[in-house]
């Protein structure tokens, strides 16, 4: 069976902190993160401009982490975020908005068959 992910949803407090909030997540969080026990892997996304539903995702920036155990991972990361000596913040970050929540797989990986 597949690693359990977290998915974390962002956005920046604007358009024009967009880029130094993608310096930040992509350069530093997302190692910070890494150094944490249980977190294997980690992907970024931005939300693509063809989209099914007429309207404008909540979010715009997804985050997708792979981790071994999702209750370590989740004490983990409450941790170090108390701690500004293991996890860098960014006021680029919009935090009234995030979303985080773990999720475990309940099927094998299903592709297309070519």
């Amino acid at each position: 069976m597949a690693k359990h992910i977290l998915v974390v949803l962002t956005n920046a407090v604007s358009e024009e902190r967009e880029k130094d909030f993608n310096d930040w997540y992509s350069n530093r969080h997302i190692h910070d993160v890494l150094k944490l026990p249980s977190f294997t892997s980690a992907t970024r996304y931005v939300a693509s401009a063809a989209q099914w539903l007429p309207q404008p995702p909540s979010w715009k920036y997804l985050a997708i982490y792979e981790v071994d155990d999702p209750a370590q991972a989740a004490d983990a990361i409450r941790n170090a975020v108390a701690d500004p000596n293991k996890m860098s913040g960014s006021d680029s970050l919009d935090i009234s908005g995030i979303s985080v929540c773990f999720y475990t797989p309940i099927t094998e990986r299903v592709t297309a068959k070519g």
